[in-house]
């Protein structure tokens, strides 16, 4: 049964590519590579879905919602001529997208949430570039802002099971490096401060977390004594 429904399928994808080449080989449409391309990756991605619905893989749900948001923008260029940059932006937030289901359908794998926040920072990043809303340096900033935010997002969801307390200290840093960016491409700011200030904040935040460590170290095993205790 699967392998007629198979063969229909693939039996009505012929069929489209022949009619499509005929209305080309006719001029009744004009060809455009772009929107081959959408059309294919249309197929691909209805394929791959039809595929998860049977065996439920993260393989296969990932490039399926990548292949159709793709091709939608690639047929919304087509049809409204929008930058090429864009396109690649879109192309990364539907990545964001796709990593993100994948953490929302099991909050045990974490490690979906670093790539799902590079690939939204990247093309935050790049629209920011394509219509000229910020200066290149300040472009850099949102870059490790970005990063940063996505180590301190992953951070903010340890548990006992996901042992991720180690996702502050690359949070930490790429922050700390954002800040300094940051001030320094501030006119008029007397450049001299900023790196003590960058190590005084980095200090200061290590001891404060710390800190907190050990105050939770010691309840816990004052908790521990207790229940022994009872």
């Amino acid at each position: 049964m699967k392998s007629q429904k198979l063969n229909l399928y693939f039996g009505l994808v012929v069929i489209l590519i022949g009619m499509t080449a005929l209305l080309f080989n006719v001029r009744i449409i004009e060809f455009n590579f772009e929107f081959f391309v959408a059309i294919v990756l249309l197929f691909v991605g209805y394929f791959l879905v039809r595929s998860y619905q049977t065996n439920k893989s993260i393989g296969h749900l990932i490039p399926s919602i990548i292949c159709l948001l793709f091709a939608l923008m690639l047929l919304t260029r087509v049809f409204l001529d929008i930058p090429v940059g864009v396109l690649w932006a879109s192309l990364f937030w539907c990545g964001t997208i796709s990593f993100g289901l994948v953490y929302q359908r099991n909050n045990n794998n974490w490690w979906a949430i670093i790539p799902a926040g590079v690939l939204f920072t990247l093309g935050t990043t790049i629209i920011t570039s394509v219509y000229d809303l910020l200066d290149n340096d300040m472009e850099v900033v949102v870059l490790f802002l970005g990063f940063g935010l996505t180590f301190f997002t992953l951070w903010s969801i340890r548990n006992t099971e996901n042992k991720l307390n180690w996702a502050i200290f690359p949070a930490i840093a790429q922050l700390l490096l954002t800040f300094f960016l940051f001030f320094n491409s501030w006119p008029g700011l007397n450049r001299r401060w900023i790196f003590p200030a960058v190590f005084i904040a980095m200090g200061i935040i290590l001891i404060f977390i710390s800190l907190k460590n050990m105050n939770k170290t010691k309840k816990n095993e004052k908790n521990g004594i207790t229940e022994k205790s009872s």
